[in-house]
Order: structure tokens, then C-alpha cells, then sequence
């Protein structure tokens, strides 16, 4: 085969190619995962500040560990 007239065939197949690519750009991406609800906003982004927990909250919180670990250990249980 002539190396030229091979030349000329592998631009033509280059420029389908690039042809190709360049409609696959043109197209917008699918998106994926769940859709949007109709008219939520969009997220925030700004970032919140640290959440405090209250005294009472945190009170709350020990005696219940504490209750677990007071059946556990009646329980004979050295792990919860």
C-alpha cells in the first residue's frame, strides 16, 4: 500500500474521530444521583459554626452511659 494514500486515510478516519468528540463535548453531562425536588433551594455554602451541647444535654448523656454501664456490669459484662 502506498504510504501516502495510508497517510490520507488515517487523517480522514482522524478527523471523524475528532468530529465525534467534539459533539459528545457539546452535549451537557447527564447528572447523576437523585433529583432536585421542585423549587428547593440550592445548599448553602457557607460553612456553620460548631454546635454547643447544653449542660442539661450532656447531663442527660452521662446518666444514660451511666445506666448502661451499671446493667452491663450487673450483667457480668466487662464490654458493653
Amino acid at each position: 500500500m502506498d504510504i501516502f494514500k495510508y497517510k490520507a486515510e488515517l487523517e480522514a478516519k482522524l478527523e471523524a474521530v475528532n468530529k465525534v468528540i467534539a459533539d459528545m463535548g457539546a452535549e451537557a453531562p447527564k447528572r447523576r444521583g437523585r433529583p432536585a425536588k421542585a423549587g428547593a433551594a440550592p445548599a448553602p455554602t457557607a460553612k456553620r459554626g460548631r454546635r454547643k451541647m447544653s449542660a442539661a444535654a450532656k447531663a442527660m448523656l452521662s446518666a444514660a452511659a451511666k445506666a448502661r454501664w451499671k446493667k452491663a456490669k450487673a450483667a457480668g459484662k466487662s464490654r458493653l
